[in-house]
């Protein structure tokens, strides 16, 4: 009679998938000197060591998101505590080209066409391309 090969009939254990990967010797040898001392094999040592670094991502990023939240708190804090002391004597001033704050009683600034050359001599050349435009309707 033929010896049969393989598992035995009759195994009521779950299939478990295989990971098999290359290691360097040291390693190697680190990680069997770890399973003798634990008294694991060497494939459930790997499997412990696996599973205590995802453990400890795990740790890692549950406090990496606490301390963006803490940060975040902090950081709208301090903004509600610099605009509530600028409020106290200044007023936020709303433009186009953004915000500032200028002193409380004090009129808004006003651009003034004379303080930008550039914007004074764009306006002339608008008022010029327009009239040059009507002129040639008119005709």
């Amino acid at each position: 009679m033929k010896k049969r090969v393989g598992r035995p009939p009759g195994r009521k254990a779950p299939r478990r998938p295989v990971i098999s990967a290359r290691v360097p010797l040291p390693y190697y040898e680190a990680i069997k000197q770890a399973a003798q001392f634990s008294g694991r094999t060497i494939s459930e040592e790997v499997v412990w060591h696996t599973m205590q670094s995802l453990e400890g991502n795990k740790t890692l990023e549950a406090a990496r998101k606490e301390a963006q939240g803490i940060v975040a708190e902090a950081m709208r804090a301090q903004q509600g505590a610099f605009e509530e002391l600028m409020s106290k004597k200044f007023e936020r001033q709303y433009t186009l080209t953004g915000t500032y704050w200028r002193e409380k009683g004090t009129p808004p600034m006003a651009m003034r066409a004379e303080l930008i050359p550039e914007f004074k001599a764009a306006i002339a050349d608008a008022i010029k391309e327009g009239y040059a435009s009507l002129k040639e309707e008119l005709k």
